[in-house]
């Protein structure tokens, strides 16, 4: 008799675990790296040699669930030594507008003194979701195959701009009885 009533015990607790598993659903996952939808670096141009330049990036990130956690982006002279990459760090704190599955992003860096002289750009994206999906982005492409932006020449020129040598303006004083009784310029050498 005890063994009846213990296996009718566990073939109705089999039943109701049946019944409870078969109505529990699964909360969808989170499978996609996010995606950098625009980006965009101010000021265009910067001049390192009268010191320390800030940079300002502005980055539209979207992420289909679990929004994004943070993105690193990397700067380097297009034609010069690599060694002198910078980046620029991001994290949820530094949402401007828009939400963490769709959102504008703005951060800072700087530039030293004396940087590299020329043009820099993008050199590397990685972008992270909340639940360590990655998106990286290089100069080259995209090494995963997940990451579906395509990403343009984004840039900025570190330019010393020269300080621009005006000749001194010579006014003439001819007779006033002259045809030509005006001032007339003329350029003397500096």
């Amino acid at each position: 008799m005890m063994k009846r009533s213990a296996l009718a015990v566990i073939i109705v607790c089999t039943a109701l675990c049946a019944s409870l598993f078969a109505t529990i659903t699964f909360a969808q996952s989170d499978l996609e790296p996010p995606t950098l939808a625009a980006l965009t670096i101010s000021p265009e141009y910067v001049n390192t040699s009268v010191g320390d330049q800030a940079i300002t990036v502005t980055v539209r990130v979207t992420d289909n669930l679990s929004g994004v956690d943070g993105m690193s982006i990397y700067f380097s002279p297009r034609f010069g030594p690599s060694t002198q990459r910078r980046a620029v760090h991001f994290s949820p704190s530094h949402l401007m507008t828009g939400t963490v599955t769709d959102g504008i992003h703005q951060n800072s860096f700087t530039l030293p003194q004396y940087s590299y002289e020329g043009e820099w750009i993008v050199d590397i994206v990685v972008i992270n979701d909340r639940v360590s999906n990655t998106c990286q982005l290089y100069r080259s492409g995209d090494p995963t195959g997940l990451c579906t932006f395509d990403m343009p020449l984004v840039r900025f020129i570190n330019r010393k701009l020269e300080a621009l040598n005006f000749m001194p303006l010579l006014l003439t004083q001819l007779p006033t009885n002259s045809p030509f009784a005006t001032a007339t310029p003329t350029l003397s050498p500096p």
